[in-house]
């Protein structure tokens, strides 16, 4: 029988570290993994936007035209790869294979593309495809024109959504059960949050070093940020692969040797391919939900985030301080998704369920989205030159936008991301794998395409981003009610299949 102390104790570590001993090696690597592939995604996420977004006479609206023409078509062919490499090989060797193939863009780049990117530059075809292209379709000129930057903003993207996703949260429900997923999750959330609490200023101190010729990277300080932010994003990668492979040799070894041998007598006659994941996804009522949820977040995120991100550029014209404010909005959402992991995610599911939690997402979207849409409205009204509270209304504006993207983003960290995938967990191997990879490699892009598509329809007929924003709107609120509607019926299968 345990004596008043002990039972303190451990009503307290239930609380904040809800691990049993023989967990503690497998629960600290996969937190180290999640934390070094997330300081890698704040670092990318980041220095993608500032190269692209503060390039000469270069517009938010790049950015639609970007994740249609170029980010759809790839995420299916990156989610081809995987499958491809699934199929034949190990889930650690996949692994290996997928981080090591990004380390080797961003080197590429680093050193044959962006020391050249001037010389590489459309110029001409710039000039020629105004001529004949409508105003609304600036963006696209932008994307061609500055190809090289659109390849880098391609390999950043595909970071998030092959990396972190895809390969490292598939990879934590393969070794997963239901009882761990409920305790596991909002630590690993934590693992991967409290990374921005570092790379913020991690990046931050990187963006502000004055110029040193003794580096001898770059001719500039803009120039030595990228190189150094690059170097640090190679090193989280390195040690990354380091982690995963001391998990599987003194942690996983016998348990994934046994998984992997059935996996791989399940494939001889059920090979696994990008068609059939997308068969099963449109089979199963219960993946489609999981699949309208994801779809719905990324669709309306993107939809408000191109708007906000043009007041962002105008109002910080120059690269490293527009990078330095998106690290200081990275940091602030971090510390919101650090302190909802500690603190609410594990608990909350425990004590209020599955589908309370996974409607706190759309609901802070609704909110916060309606306030940032209001205030644009009344923007419009309003002289740039005048001041509300010492602040011109174009840096209200991106305040607004700031507040709605880490309330939003967080909430994603904290709560949509382990609710989706605990929402996986019951499932059998096979559609488990099938459906993540459809649903995580895809759909998640075709969410954000979505949005990017809506986006250059509307300036066909409304060629400025302001003029668009009221359709924006009703698009997002028409979104947010599909979502609510999903998280319930998905809440209530989900429910059953527990419970059986």
């Amino acid at each position: 029988m345990l004596t008043g102390n002990e039972q303190k104790i451990n009503k307290w570590r239930c609380y904040f570290w809800p691990i049993y001993p023989k967990e503690q090696k497998k629960i600290i690597s996969l937190l180290i993994i999640f934390f070094c592939i997330a300081m890698n995604y704040n670092l990318l996420k980041n220095l993608k936007d500032s190269l692209i977004m503060t390039a000469p006479n270069s517009s938010a609206q790049v950015i639609p035209f970007i994740k249609v023409w170029v980010m759809l078509p790839m995420s299916f062919v990156m989610t081809y790869v995987f499958t491809q490499f699934a199929n034949k090989q190990s889930l650690e060797n996949v692994f290996y294979s997928m981080i090591t193939l990004f380390l080797i863009c961003f080197i590429f780049f680093a050193v044959f593309i962006y020391p050249k990117r001037e010389m590489l530059f459309l110029y001409k075809l710039d000039h020629y495809l105004q001529l004949f292209l409508p105003k609304g379709l600036k963006g696209i000129i932008i994307m061609i024109k500055y190809w090289p930057l659109t390849f880098f903003y391609l390999i950043a993207e595909l970071w998030s959504n092959i990396v972190l996703s895809l390969l490292l949260w598939g990879f934590a429900n393969s070794i997963t059960t239901i009882d761990e997923s409920k305790r596991f999750y909002a630590i690993l959330g934590f693992g991967a949050n409290s990374a921005g609490l570092f790379s913020s200023p991690l990046a931050i101190y990187v963006l502000s070093l004055e110029y040193n010729k003794a580096l001898k990277l770059g001719s500039n300080s803009t120039e030595q940020a990228f190189y150094l932010q690059i170097f640090l994003i190679l090193i989280f990668g390195i040690i990354a692969i380091a982690i995963f492979k001391y998990l599987h040799l003194n942690v996983l070894k016998k348990t994934y040797s046994v998984a992997a041998q059935d996996k791989k007598s399940q494939d001889k006659n059920h090979k696994m391919s990008l068609l059939n994941s997308f068969q099963y996804l449109f089979r199963s009522k219960y993946l489609m939900n999981i699949a309208i949820i994801v779809l719905a977040y990324n669709l309306s995120v993107n939809l408000i985030e191109v708007i906000w991100k043009e007041q962002l550029r105008l109002q910080f014209p120059h690269g490293n301080d527009y990078n330095i404010f998106m690290s200081y909005m990275t940091f602030c959402t971090s510390i919101l998704a650090t302190f909802g992991s500690i603190f609410v995610a594990n608990n909350l599911i425990r004590k209020f369920g599955w589908t309370f939690c996974a409607m706190i997402t759309p609901i802070v979207d609704i909110i916060t989205g309606s306030i940032f849409f209001l205030f644009m409205f009344c923007k419009q009204n309003i002289s740039n030159n005048s001041f509300i509270l010492g602040l011109t209304p174009l840096f209200l504006s991106v305040l607004f936008g700031a507040a709605h993207n880490c309330l939003s983003r967080a909430s994603k960290y904290t709560i949509l991301d382990i609710t989706k995938e605990m929402a996986f967990v019951p499932l059998n191997h096979e559609i488990k794998i099938r459906g993540k990879a459809a649903i995580d490699g895809v759909g998640s892009r075709l969410g954000k395409s979505s949005g990017s598509l809506f986006l250059q329809l509307l300036w066909i007929f409304f060629p400025t981003i302001n003029l668009s924003a009221p359709y924006v709107a009703v698009i997002l609120f028409s979104t947010a009610f599909f979502w609510i509607v999903s998280v319930k019926k998905l809440g209530n299968s989900y429910k059953m299949l527990i419970n059986n």
